[in-house]
């Protein structure tokens, strides 16, 4: 058993939140502190007991850590809502946010807990995109919305969204579109499925999260990378894992590193890859990379493509 203190202005579930990755940790809690129930009243310092080798979802403790995310409601701020409907993703925005829009297309039925006072609302999504807005009725000093329920997304246009998105399970979602916003891209690694990422307008510190998508097509325009290497490491890492990807026409409109050259090979005959150019030039000359289509590469209007292919 682990104990947590309590922080300043935490409930009962920003602490299962906190230590489990989800509020259904509560009922751990509850196991666990025999004095606590829902209506309990937390105060700085409390102790509590946990069970450290029962989190939920790892993922979502680790990137709070890592992002320094406390969750932290009130007692009045934000009650419980009881859904029997699966936690798919959690959605961190900034506080002073007056509203959200998820803008989305997609089959199922989607639950939103919209991290207020207001009724959980159920949204039977439509094939076509479809803006669904909300205005919180309350201040609080951390917001979290919380998606629940069997649904696929077709497309999410996270282009409305300022903040962190973190899938609680692997999410299908086909065409990803964002910009001019400040998103994190941090959990985009558990969508699935995806075979179109159109980002613009916006600041990228890594590429990570999207470097294991097997894409028919990556649009980056005008966009801040926190670093010259963002784009080459990303080009570099496919380049050398390709994994029977779709074959992907890549429009940038930064120059990666290096010539577009053939680069050197090891005494095994292993490419070594160095540059961005390099990368390119192994995936548009490799048969097996272009077998069931044609990688293309746009940059700044100058294409460099498959070279057997007839594809303009």
């Amino acid at each position: 058993m682990q104990i947590y203190k309590v922080k300043n202005n935490q409930n009962i579930f920003d602490v299962a939140l906190n230590i489990y990755g989800s509020i259904e940790g509560v009922f751990n809690l509850l196991a666990n502190n025999p004095e606590l129930s829902f209506s309990s009243i937390l105060k700085e310092d409390d102790e509590l007991y946990w069970d450290e080798g029962s989190a939920i979802y790892d993922h979502i403790v680790n990137t709070m850590k890592a992002e320094h995310i406390i969750p932290v409601n009130g007692e009045r701020h934000v009650y419980f809502k009881e859904t029997s409907a699966t936690l798919r993703c959690v959605i961190c925005v900034s506080p002073d946010s007056p509203s959200i829009t998820l803008l989305v297309s997609g089959d199922g039925s989607m639950v939103v807990d919209w991290g207020d006072n207001s009724d959980l609302e159920n949204i039977l999504l439509e094939p076509t995109d479809k803006a669904y807005t909300h205005f919180f009725d309350n201040v609080v000093e951390k917001r979290e919305i919380r998606l629940y329920g069997d649904f696929n997304l077709k497309t999410w246009n996270m282009s409305t969204i300022n903040g962190l998105i973190m899938p609680t399970t692997p999410l299908v979602v086909d065409e990803i579109i964002s910009e001019k916003n400040n998103i994190s891209l941090q959990g985009l690694f558990l969508f699935k499925g995806t075979y179109l990422v159109k980002l613009s307008n916006m600041s990228i510190s890594s590429l990570l999260s999207i470097q294991d998508m097997s894409l028919e097509v990556l649009e980056l325009k005008n966009i801040d990378y926190y670093n010259k290497s963002v784009i080459n490491d990303y080009l570099i890492y496919i380049a050398t894992h390709n994994n029977q990807r779709r074959n992907c026409k890549v429009i940038l409109d930064i120059q990666p590193s290096g010539e577009y050259k053939e680069p050197i090979r090891d005494d095994g005959g292993n490419y070594i890859i160095t540059t961005g150019m390099e990368a390119i030039y192994v995936i548009t000359h490799e048969p097996a990379w272009n077998e069931s289509g044609s990688w293309l590469f746009n940059i700044n209007g100058t294409i460099y493509q498959y070279e057997n292919s007839d594809i303009a």
